[in-house]
């Protein structure tokens, strides 16, 4: 046995190194390695031998740069834990803020509302919807890769959500021509190469690639949906499309055919982009 609170004091110390680590981390480590709450993991006086080789195992690997979501398969996003994996893009705190855009556009229309979420990726922001209006929202997810594909389906399982429409498709590509939503929803690829090169190594070597980049700079997707939106967005739909913290300008103007509104982040950066016909 060893004193628990040295332990985790040891633990801290070593995962401080890390550029992105962030306060009480090594609780949350210890709590989801064990399965315990962490009020319990505070008030436990000791771990045994089997409890601190689990804990270590997980730590080597978060010291060499692994998220923890990553390592345990699991992030919170909206209130509800989604699976994800490496297939996947590990959800953002700021994509939230589109979902409770995309929400309050829902709450305020009678009836059945048709969504469809692009570049689903976990089905984050298309699942977090649904959940939280369940019969009215008829859903559809895309997404060109199969792999994320398979994660969203685990989620759909995961929250217990019915009828939702699963799509493999490269943005509209497989969408029939007269299928048209009241509310589309995209978190797209939007870093540029350059940009990939700088981004930490805790999301270069551990979300796909395929769900970062947007071409040489990093616009070819809003490009896409610009072409292709008034085509499948109903005359009073509204798109919310997430855009880089330094996207406002590029795609104010890619967007200069429909009326424009954004919004900004916890960090007062423009994130959200709502578009209407």
């Amino acid at each position: 046995m060893q004193n628990s609170k040295r332990f985790l004091n040891k633990i801290k110390t070593q995962m401080q190194v890390l550029d992105d680590y962030s306060d009480n981390e090594e609780y949350l480590l210890v709590s989801k390695t064990l399965d315990l709450p962490m009020g319990k993991i505070l008030l436990r006086d000791n771990f045994s031998m089997n409890e601190r080789q689990r804990i270590i195992k997980r730590l080597k690997r978060r010291l060499k740069g692994e998220p923890l979501n990553k390592i345990f398969e699991t992030a919170d996003f909206y209130g509800l834990e989604f699976s994800i994996n490496n297939f996947v893009l590990a959800p953002r705190k700021e994509t939230e803020i589109l979902v409770e855009q995309a929400i309050k556009q829902i709450s305020k229309r009678k009836g059945k509302v048709k969504v469809l979420d692009l570049c689903t990726g976990s089905g984050c922001i298309g699942l977090s919807i649904k959940n939280n209006f369940k019969d009215k929202v008829d859903l559809v997810i895309s997404d060109v890769s199969n792999k994320a594909l398979t994660v969203a389906k685990k989620n759909i399982s995961k929250l217990g959500l019915n009828d939702v429409v699963v799509l493999r498709s490269n943005m509209f590509e497989r969408l029939k021509v007269d299928q048209k939503f009241d509310i589309i929803t995209c978190n797209p690829p939007y870093v540029s190469y350059k940009d990939y090169e700088t981004l930490p190594d805790s999301v270069k070597f551990y979300d796909p690639k395929i769900s970062l980049v947007g071409g040489v700079d990093g616009l070819d997707y809003y490009k896409n949906i610009s072409r292709n939106l008034k085509n499948f967005l109903k005359k009073n739909g509204k798109a919310f499309i997430e855009i880089g913290y330094n996207q406002k300008k590029d795609t104010d103007l890619i967007f200069k055919d429909y009326k424009r509104k954004f919004i900004k982040d916890y960090s007062g950066n423009d994130r959200v982009i709502i578009l209407s016909l």
